[in-house]
C-alpha cells in the first residue's frame, strides 16, 4: 500500500492498475451488453405478443358484434311483424265457447243420471251371477 506524506499528491502515471481488475472489466462489458440485448428482446417480444392478442380479440369482437347485430335486427323485425297482426276474431270464439259450455252442461246431466241408475241397479247386479 502506498503512503503519501501530507501535502503530497500521487503521480497518476506511476500507479499501475491491478491486472485482476483490468481483466474483470473486460469481461463485464460483453456480459452487460448481452443482458441488455436479452432484456430489449424480451420487451419487444412481450409487446409483439400483446399486440397479436389485442388484434385477435378485436377481430373476434367485431365478428361477434356483427352476428349479434344481425340477430337483434331479425328479432326486432319479427316483433314488428307480430305487432302488425290483427287480433283473432273473438266473436267466433265466443260462440264456440258458448256451445262448449252448453255441451258440458248436457254431459254433466247425463253423467248424473247414469250414476243414479247405477246406484239403483247396484243391489240387483250384486246378486246376478256372472260367467
Amino acid at each position: 500500500m502506498l503512503r503519501f506524506a501530507s501535502g503530497q499528491l500521487p503521480v497518476l502515471a506511476s500507479i499501475r492498475p491491478c491486472p485482476l481488475v483490468a481483466r474483470r472489466a473486460t469481461t463485464i462489458v460483453p456480459v452487460t451488453i448481452a443482458a441488455l440485448l436479452i432484456g430489449v428482446a424480451a420487451v419487444c417480444g412481450g409487446v409483439a405478443f400483446a399486440t397479436v392478442r389485442t388484434i385477435t380479440f378485436w377481430r373476434t369482437f367485431r365478428t361477434f358484434g356483427r352476428t349479434l347485430g344481425g340477430d337483434v335486427e331479425s328479432f326486432s323485425a319479427r316483433l314488428d311483424a307480430l305487432s302488425r297482426h290483427d287480433p283473432p276474431q273473438t266473436e267466433a270464439l265466443d260462440k264456440s265457447l258458448g256451445r262448449l259450455r252448453r255441451s258440458t252442461a248436457q254431459l254433466s246431466i247425463l253423467l248424473n243420471a247414469l250414476a243414479r241408475v247405477r246406484q239403483q241397479w247396484a243391489g240387483l247386479l250384486a246378486v246376478y251371477p256372472r260367467k
